[in-house]
C-alpha cells in the first residue's frame, strides 16, 4: 500500500504541474493570439472608415468628422475614442477638450497596432490609418480591457479542459501505481524464486512491510551473487589466460568465417601472429587461403569433418626463415553443431624433421653399407658368422646356410643355434646318425673362446649331409662398443682335399 501512495502521489503531483503549466501557456497564447486577430480586425475597420472621412475631410468639414467619428465609437464596443490629425492639428476629436497629444505623453508612433500607457498608467493600444487622397490620419484607441472581457469564453473552455486533463491525469497515476505495485510484487517473487533456486539464504521481510525496501533488499543481494560471478569469471578468465600464456608454442583462435584471428598469445605475437589479421596473411605471406596437397587448409579440413586435425605446413618466420610447423587444428562448435572456430597449436618441428631427414641419410647408407658387406659375405666361399653368448646365431653368410646348415636363407638362422639345425635334418634322416656331427664340436669350441677370451686356430672335422669334412676355423671373442663381451665370432675353411691329400701322405 504504501509503494502505490508512493507512486500515485508522484505520478499525480507531476500530471497536475504538468497540466497546470500547458493550460497557462495555452491560456496566454491564445489571449495573445486573439489580441492580435482583433486587432488586425478593428484596423481593417479603421481603414473602411478612414476611406470614408475622405471628402469630409477634403471639405473641411469638421462637425461631418466628429459626427462619423462618435457615431462609430459607440458602434464599436472596442473602440475607445478616435481622433484624426492633420499634422500637428487635430480635425476632430471623440474626447473634446482633451488634446490628443497631451494625453499620449506627446509621444506617439507613426505605425499602427502599438501599446503604449496613457497618463493615468493604463495599457492602451493605438491603431492608425491614413485617409485617402488627404495628409490626415485616423488614429483610434482601443480598449484593451473589453478585448480580454471578450476572450473569456474561450479562456474558459481552456481552463475546463485542463481540468478534464487533470481529472484524468489522476485516474491514470492511480492506474498507474496500481500497475506498478503488481510489477513490483511479481519482480519481488521473481527474484525471491530465483535466489531460492540459487541456494541463496532467504531474504526476511522488512518489519514495515514496505514493497520497496524489500524489493530493494533483493536487488542488493542479487546484485552481490553477481559481483561475485563476475569476480569468478574474472579469476578463471585469468586462469586461462595465464594457461595460454604459459603455452611455448604459438596458439591462437581463428574465426571460421573469415579466417580472422582472434587471439593469439605472446608466442603466437613473436611469430607475427598478430589479432585482426587473416591467418594465411600472416603464416604464408599469401592472399588467399591455404589450398592444394602442398598446403592443404586445416579450417577447412576441420571445418569439413567437424573433427581435430594435424596438419605439417611450411610457415614464413618474421625474419623471412621458412619453418615446418606441425598444425594441430580443434573445432569450436556453436549450439547447432556448426563450427564457428578453430583452436591451432603450432609446433616447430623443423629441428625433428631435419634430424629425420639426417636419419634416413644415415639409415640408407648403413643399408648400402650392410649390403655391401652381405654382398662381400655371400660371395665368400668361406663360412662367416657370428654368435650371442647363448650360441644363437647373430649374423652367417651364404655359405655357412647352404652348405652346412642346410636353411633356407641367410635371414632363418637368425636367433636359432646349431643344436636346431642339427635336430632338424636328424629328425630327416633318424637312420644316419653321421650326416651331421658338427653341432657339438661348435659348441664346445664356442665355450672354449668365450673362457678364455683370446682368439683360437684350429681344425676341426665332422660330417655334413653324410659326407666327412675338415675345417680350418677362426674364432674369436665378439665385443660391443662399449668394450663388452656379446659373443663369438668366427670364420672356416673348407680343408678336406688338402686333409686328404696330408693324411695320404703321412701313409706312405
Amino acid at each position: 500500500m504504501k509503494l502505490r501512495r508512493l507512486v500515485f502521489l508522484r505520478i499525480a503531483a507531476v500530471a497536475s504541474l504538468t497540466i497546470v503549466v500547458l493550460t497557462a501557456g495555452a491560456s496566454i497564447f491564445v489571449l495573445t493570439s486573439y489580441r492580435a486577430e482583433m486587432t488586425a480586425l478593428e484596423q481593417t475597420r479603421l481603414s473602411v472608415l478612414a476611406r470614408r472621412l475622405s471628402r469630409p475631410v477634403l471639405e473641411d468639414d469638421r462637425v461631418q468628422i466628429s459626427d462619423l467619428l462618435h457615431s462609430m465609437v459607440r458602434q464599436n464596443r472596442f473602440w475607445r475614442y478616435a481622433f484624426v490629425l492633420e499634422g500637428e492639428t487635430c480635425l476632430a476629436s471623440t474626447l473634446p477638450g482633451n488634446p490628443p497629444a497631451k494625453l499620449m505623453n506627446g509621444s506617439r508612433p507613426g505605425g499602427a497596432g502599438f501599446t503604449l500607457r496613457d497618463r493615468r498608467g493604463e495599457v492602451i493600444t493605438e491603431i492608425a490609418a491614413p485617409i485617402p487622397h488627404t495628409i490626415a490620419v485616423l488614429h483610434m484607441v482601443l480598449d484593451r480591457a473589453a478585448i480580454d472581457r471578450s476572450a473569456w469564453p474561450l479562456l474558459a473552455r481552456i481552463g475546463l479542459a485542463g481540468l478534464c486533463g487533470l481529472v484524468l491525469g489522476w485516474v491514470l497515476a492511480a492506474w498507474t501505481a496500481q500497475r506498478a505495485s503488481r510489477e513490483v510484487k511479481a519482480l519481488t517473487a521473481l527474484l525471491r524464486s530465483a535466489m531460492d533456486d540459487a541456494e541463496a539464504d532467504p531474504v526476511a521481510a522488512p518489519a514495515n512491510g514496505g514493497e520497496v525496501a524489500e524489493l530493494v533488499e533483493l536487488f542488493d543481494q542479487q546484485m552481490q551473487q553477481r559481483r561475485h560471478a563476475v569476480a569468478e569469471l574474472e579469476r578463471h578468465k585469468r586462469f586461462l589466460d595465464n594457461i595460454v600464456e604459459a603455452l611455448t608454442h604459438p596458439f591462437y583462435v581463428i574465426d571460421a568465417t573469415d579466417y580472422t584471428v582472434r587471439l593469439a598469445n605472446s608466442a603466437a605475437q613473436q611469430c607475427g601472429i598478430a589479432t585482426a589479421a587473416r591467418c594465411y596473411q600472416v603464416t604464408h605471406g599469401r592472399t588467399s587461403p591455404c589450398e592444394g596437397d602442398d598446403h592443404p587448409c586445416p579450417l577447412e579440413t576441420v571445418r569439413a569433418t567437424g573433427r581435430p586435425t594435424i596438419i605439417e605446413h611450411e610457415h614464413v618466420a618474421p625474419d623471412g626463415r621458412r619453418q615446418i610447423v606441425e598444425i594441430r587444428g580443434y573445432p569450436i562448435l556453436d549450439a547447432s553443431g556448426n563450427v564457428t572456430q578453430m583452436i591451432e597449436y603450432a609446433i616447430d618441428i623443423t629441428e625433428r624433421k631435419e634430424a629425420e631427414q639426417a636419419l634416413k641419410e644415415s639409415e640408407a647408407r648403413y643399408e648400402r653399407l650392410y649390403s655391401m658387406a652381405r654382398l662381400m659375405a655371400d660371395n665368400l666361399p668361406d663360412l662367416l658368422w657370428a654368435k650371442d653368448l647363448e650360441g644363437r646365431y647373430l649374423f652367417a653368410n651364404r655359405a655357412l646356410c647352404e652348405r652346412v646348415l642346410m636353411a633356407s636363407s641367410t635371414e632363418e638362422v637368425i636367433g636359432k643355434t646349431d643344436a636346431f639345425f642339427a635336430k632338424r635334418e636328424l629328425a630327416l634322416h633318424p637312420d644316419d646318425h653321421r650326416w651331421l656331427t658338427f653341432d657339438k664340436l661348435c659348441s664346445q669350441s664356442d665355450a672354449a673362446v668365450l673362457e678364455s677370451g683370446e682368439t683360437v686356430h684350429f681344425e676341426e672335422c665332422g660330417y655334413v649331409r653324410g659326407r666327412y669334412v675338415c675345417y680350418h676355423v677362426h674364432k674369436a671373442p665378439l665385443f660391443d662398443e662399449d668394450g663388452r663381451l656379446i659373443g663369438t665370432v668366427g670364420s672356416a675353411r673348407d680343408i678336406t682335399k688338402e686333409y686328404a691329400v696330408e693324411e695320404e701322405r703321412r701313409l706312405l
